[in-house]
């Protein structure tokens, strides 16, 4: 598990035996961010290849305010009170600005650290495209799927300067823009995708814009992939029933295919209409 300390930058390597507890308290708990980089080897006093692991984390969470020492770390003594209230465009594009654009500025190494998997109903998606297939991924996060194909060219972009840094270091091709105002000419993507980014847009309105914005991007025929996070969730169900039937008929009484977890929407770009509509398991 590596520790890194946010004020210094300092990075500490700790190794976190089998079947072991870890108890963090004062400075590692509050200041130090921690998690488990994925990699498939750890340098030791040796090389050691990894296995399969399972880590459990137990946190402690309490009604009143906290009271820490380490505000600067602090969501509820750094922040105060997030001021929610939409009233107009200027309040979703501020909310926007200062608890999405400013908050991932700030933990873009950390968020891409917990980003490495590609979510496999994404991955089947890229794989039905034709070869030499133009993808845009507009809120690429850290370019987990502009390498999925090499016979595809996936060009990212996302409103983090930081997280296309990331990108650009792994030799992706990635440009920020915000997702309100793609600098592209329409139709000229064979494919759009957006993964798990349309709850960072605060109104209806303005994600009603972002996503005309995907479908005018796409060429006659090209395909659309959005997806988002259901809401239909039953946290008293075990998680084999945590599914729920999708409408394929455009209204709340269709019923489709079983359903978890993410939303997913396929759409073609000939009719810029949606084709169907679909859930799947992550």
């Amino acid at each position: 598990m590596d520790f890194k300390n946010p004020t210094t930058g300092k990075v500490l390597p700790v190794l976190i035996p089998r079947r072991s507890l870890t108890v963090m308290s004062e400075e590692s708990r509050y200041l130090w961010h921690h998690g488990i980089t994925p990699r498939k080897s750890d340098a030791l006093q040796d090389v050691v290849e990894r296995q399969l692991r399972i880590s459990l984390t137990l946190r402690e969470c309490t009604p009143e305010p906290c009271k820490c020492d380490y505000p600067s770390q602090c969501d509820s003594q750094n922040y105060g009170k997030p001021r929610y209230d939409v009233e107009g465009e200027g309040d979703g594009a501020r909310i926007e600005e200062e608890y999405v654009s400013a908050v991932y500025e700030e933990i873009a190494d950390h968020f891409s650290s917990t980003r490495h998997s590609p979510w496999p109903g994404v991955v089947k998606f890229l794989n039905t495209l034709p070869p030499r297939s133009l993808v845009m991924d507009v809120g690429c996060g850290n370019g987990k799927y502009l390498g999925v194909r090499g016979d595809v060219r996936v060009i990212g972009n996302d409103n983090s300067y930081n997280l296309c840094s990331i990108c650009q270091d792994r030799g992706h091709e990635v440009f920020a823009c915000n997702a309100l105002n793609i600098p592209l000419r329409p139709g000229t993507c064979d494919s759009v995708i957006c993964i798990a980014m349309l709850h960072h847009i605060t109104t209806p309105q303005r994600r009603v814009t972002v996503l005309r914005n995907l479908a005018s991007l796409l060429a006659p025929g090209g395909l659309g992939l959005v997806t988002v996070w259901a809401q239909e969730q039953h946290l008293d169900l075990d998680s084999s029933e945590q599914c729920r039937p999708c409408p394929t008929d455009g209204t709340e009484q269709g019923v489709g295919e079983d359903t978890l977890i993410l939303r997913m929407f396929l759409w073609t770009g000939s009719s810029k209409t949606w084709l169907r509509a679909r859930e799947t398991r992550e």
